[in-house]
């Protein structure tokens, strides 16, 4: 096990059990490498998915697509800004209504089958299927 896989597992397991080490650059770190491993493994640039890596995981994880975006335009340059761009939303839209500050207010709902409260703490949302409120109507 090298000695980035060695990192990641240490700040996985320090944050899961409660552990200080600040949120931003933990997140940062794991999405880095693991956009590096990823690139080389396909054979492609392991810098450019380094980048990727890192703004679509703080995307994801911090529910803050834009500020990943512009994150990485300022540290990448402005000839990767597709690239971020697609990676950030796309992880955007799969973490659902979950992210890494609890308290962020939910201000919309990123999927019509999805039904949340608005303006309501991320932490304590009670998701629910648009199937199961038809449901109950009924």
């Amino acid at each position: 096990m090298g000695s980035h896989s060695w990192k990641n597992l240490t700040t996985v397991i320090t944050l899961n059990t409660g552990g200080s080490g600040g949120i931003v650059l933990p997140i940062c770190f794991v999405g880095a490498t693991s956009g590096s491993a990823l690139g080389a493994l396909l054979g492609q640039d392991p810098s450019l998915f380094a980048a990727l890596g890192l703004t679509g995981v703080l995307a994801g994880a911090m529910n803050t697509p834009i500020t990943a975006v512009l994150l990485g335009l300022e540290l990448f340059g402005m000839s990767s800004g597709p690239y971020l761009f697609l990676s950030c939303m796309i992880a955007y839209l799969l973490s659902g209504h979950r992210s890494a500050i609890p308290t962020q207010l939910l201000q919309f709902t990123k999927a019509p089958a999805l039904q949340a409260s608005h303006n309501q703490e991320i932490g304590e949302i009670q998701l629910t299927r648009k199937e199961e409120n038809e449901d109950k109507r009924e």
